[in-house]
């Protein structure tokens, strides 16, 4: 498990991140977190040293999706709202209407 918030290649001895301090994902870069920077299938994650998210194929996202998918890259929108669908538009991607980072991009102001 990740002492350093460093895993895979770019740890010094291949440490996971799940079950880390720094979030349970690992980037493409190497680095452990949580958001969909680290954890979205299509943003590259590492999934043999954390947790990914697959990319959601019914618009369907985060908790309410059976596979706590994810809306980067999806053909809904990249944005999962705060009752859990993937869309483009501020009611999806606004932080002020409680977009999920975890599991899609969020705009501060939309």
């Amino acid at each position: 498990v990740s002492t350093d918030g460093r895993c895979g290649a770019a740890s010094s001895n291949g440490a996971t991140c799940a079950g880390s301090a720094f979030g349970n994902c690992c980037s493409v870069k190497g680095n452990c977190g949580t958001s969909d920077a680290f954890c979205a299938a299509s943003n590259l994650c590492q999934p043999l040293f954390g947790t990914c998210n697959p990319t959601s194929t019914d618009g369907k996202c985060g908790a309410a999706s059976s596979t706590r998918a994810s809306c980067s890259g999806s053909k809904f929108g990249n944005c999962c709202s705060v009752k859990g669908n993937c869309g483009s538009s501020a009611a999806f991607c606004a932080v002020a209407n409680l977009c999920q980072p975890v599991f899609g991009t969020c705009n501060p102001t939309s």
